[in-house]
């Protein structure tokens, strides 16, 4: 099957399949990541411009990441131009969350999470999983 002709149901049916590997505690979130790595490998693979429903971002509340964007909630810009840190009590461990401008990277307990955040629907869906408390706006 080619992925361009992966249906949501094959991707769900993946990402709960993926999920079964990891611990009981991890499983939403490496379905969640399975999902979003399928959206974000679909759109980079097929022609410039086809997107497709299940993949888009239909919220009007999303904004792109940006410096304004970043400092507006919270993160604070550390040395260089696109380097930014967040810290957020998770289960009640302080977690650093950092952010990388030129690469689009959200880190985080020193894992990378093994897909490019550009959107701050992202970064609210990571925090959802782990649980933290803060309200991002745009």
């Amino acid at each position: 099957m080619k992925l361009n002709d992966m249906t949501i149901a094959d991707i769900e049916q993946a990402a709960a399949q993926n999920a079964e590997a990891y611990d009981t505690m991890f499983q939403k979130s490496a379905k969640a990541a399975f999902n979003e790595g399928a959206c974000w490998a679909y759109k980079h693979l097929v022609e410039k411009g086809h997107d497709v429903a299940w993949c888009g971002q239909s919220d009007p509340e999303d904004s792109v990441i940006t410096d304004a964007l970043l400092r507006g909630n919270g993160f604070q810009k550390m040395a260089g131009d696109d380097f930014y840190m967040l810290t957020e009590e998770v289960s009640g461990i302080p977690v650093i969350f950092e952010y990388k401008m030129s690469t689009g990277a959200l880190f985080f307990c020193d894992a990378l999470i093994p897909y490019p955040v550009a959107l701050l629907s992202q970064i609210k869906a990571v925090f959802k999983v782990m649980g933290v408390q803060r309200e991002l706006r745009s």
